[in-house]
């Protein structure tokens, strides 16, 4: 996803949810189903899992898809209890006895069960149910109450994936799951105020409601067009990366006792970073031209002076 990441719903309504099966994208030369689909649709993760030792990469690739079919849940389904049906899919297939064979005919849940799961430990069901419950509690149509709430949702999807690609790293200490977690959560509230435009689009609202209403605005005005200023619309957007700049901190304090191994995910603060600052740079106007040419700053990446033994 170049331009639209966390909240970029992809497809039109369908009720049919026998299965999690993802959605058919063509193959790219060179490129496993799971990686082909995170580059196209998730750019940021698919460079950082590009900077991972090539052993792990695929793992990397398969959390990250995983990410990527769970995102579009929400915009594939015409009630929340439709999406739960689809979310079970990928719990009955963490918990199988045998989860590769659960997994057969869907390459997403292939990849997950043969790179991943096997990497992550006792802990991994754990951490990828932990997953699983976030994205269910993100198919309620309200927004989320305060910055708490959306900070609590970004830690459920995004920082414990997040924890889950540093042990897919071989990073298992307490300071380097912190450090992964941490840095996974600001980048998913960097990214759910990015986005903020294609949530809009699909009906549902995902800035804090208490920073919104102290605007003189509401959700049901900004979803009819009525915050016409974005006057709400941009008080939620600084609420949001106040609390991304918050978990970035506490992410740098962590990384300075994090694993080498697990750098290439806490890079994610890296770009959590950027999009913050190219949001306060637009005085927080998700609609400004120069979120949407936002793209990974490769130079930072490639030179960040991250801390770990």
């Amino acid at each position: 996803m170049g331009r639209a990441r966390t909240q970029a719903y992809i497809g039109p309504p369908d009720a049919d949810v026998k299965c999690g099966m993802p959605q058919k994208d063509p193959p790219e030369a060179g490129l496993s189903p799971s990686a082909a689909l995170v580059r196209r649709h998730d750019r940021d993760r698919f460079v950082l899992a590009l900077m991972a030792p090539a052993a792990r990469r695929e793992a990397l690739f398969a959390l990250f898809a995983l990410a990527v079919e769970l995102r579009r849940i929400p915009g594939l389904v015409s009630e929340p209890v439709l999406g739960v049906m689809r979310l079970q899919y990928w719990r009955d297939l963490i918990a199988a006895e045998d989860s590769q064979a659960a997994a057969r005919g869907n390459p997403v849940a292939e990849a997950l069960a043969r790179e991943a799961l096997p990497r992550l430990g006792p802990d991994g069901p754990a951490l990828l149910e932990t997953v699983l419950q976030g994205h269910a509690d993100d198919l309620a149509p309200d927004p989320p109450v305060d910055a708490t709430a959306a900070r609590a949702l970004a830690a459920a999807t995004d920082g414990a994936l997040a924890e889950a690609a540093a042990l897919a790293l071989g990073a298992e200490t307490p300071a380097s799951r912190e450090a992964a977690r941490h840095a996974g959560t600001a980048w998913g509230l960097a990214m759910l105020a990015r986005n903020t435009p294609q949530a809009i689009r699909s009906g549902r609202l995902r800035l804090p409601t208490d920073a919104v209403m102290a605007s003189g605005q509401d959700g049901a005005g900004i979803l009819a067009g009525r915050d016409t200023d974005r006057v709400g619309i941009r008080a939620g957007v600084r609420a949001l990366l106040d609390t991304a700049e918050a978990e970035r901190a506490t992410a740098g304090q962590a990384a300075r006792h994090a694993e080498r191994s697990a750098r290439p995910v806490l890079r994610l603060s890296i770009l959590a970073a950027q999009t913050c600052r190219v949001l306060r740079r637009a005085d927080a106007d998700p609609y400004d031209g120069r979120v949407a040419l936002l793209r990974p700053p490769m130079l930072a990446l490639l030179t960040a002076p991250l801390r770990g033994r």
